[in-house]
């Protein structure tokens, strides 16, 4: 669609028919040189500031709107999904690694409290109880290292811990190589779609179908008290109807 992205505005030349940005919210408009308003512009996303809203969907239809495509809604959900380049060079990194031929990601840890689901470990001791999945990898930032460690030590032969160890765009590339991702609502929800692997995934708060895409087929569970308040046995029984529906992908 577009022969030349620009990150930094400071590298555009204006020599341009039409800009299209984010929206005019005031942290956004900031960024940019005063002068950009003067040339013929639209944005995505206008004066809409709400968090309740799938804000990839929206971006898609706007853009079909803007750029009079003729897409109807159908087509839009079947290639609607957040892009995530991969790197030659993040993708030979991770094929070193020692990973399972065959394996579930379970991403633990979180950005804030209260997306913070502390229930893993019993949720992985009835992954193997059930004997749903026969390893599993472990991804998160370096907030998760501890706990980490602590469950990979329990099942030192059928978990590999990689918390705190792999840029983003690595981590999503373990997850591209996973059947299934299980985790709370967090960034690497939307890299796993990005990656399209399937995802069980928690929420507090945000209803699920602000995050989740229709072509990446996942499930979630939601509790708008406390994420904590989310049952182990819930989450196993998703886990395990999408092992016994082959819900999960094949291996890459």
């Amino acid at each position: 669609m577009f022969n030349k992205i620009f990150t930094n505005p400071n590298s555009l030349n204006f020599d341009y028919d039409l800009i299209i940005i984010g929206s005019y919210r005031q942290r956004e408009l900031k960024i940019l040189p005063k002068y950009i308003l003067t040339i013929p512009h639209v944005s995505i996303y206008g004066y809409y500031n709400v968090n309740d809203f799938n804000r990839l969907y929206f971006s898609f239809f706007r853009t079909n709107q803007l750029l009079d495509y003729r897409y109807n809604q159908q087509q839009i959900e079947e290639i609607a999904k957040p892009l995530l380049p991969i790197t030659k060079q993040d993708k030979t990194i991770v094929s070193n690694f020692d990973l399972p031929n065959n394996f579930i990601a379970i991403a633990i840890g979180a950005a804030s409290v209260d997306r913070n689901f502390s229930q893993w470990e019993a949720v992985i001791d009835e992954i193997f109880a059930q004997h749903i999945a026969n390893n599993i990898v472990l991804v998160g930032a370096k907030n998760a290292t501890i706990e980490a460690k602590k469950i990979q030590q329990k099942y030192p032969n059928k978990i590999t811990d990689m918390t705190g160890y792999c840029s983003f765009n690595q981590t999503a590339q373990i997850i591209k190589k996973s059947s299934l991702l299980v985790c709370a609502d967090g960034g690497l929800l939307h890299a796993s779609n990005a990656v399209k692997t399937p995802i069980v995934s928690l929420f507090y708060n945000i209803e699920p179908t602000v995050r989740l895409i229709k072509i990446n087929p996942s499930c979630a569970l939601l509790n708008k008290t406390n994420i904590n308040n989310i049952k182990v046995s819930d989450i196993i029984e998703l886990i395990g109807q999408h092992a016994i529906n082959g819900f999960y992908k094949s291996k890459h």
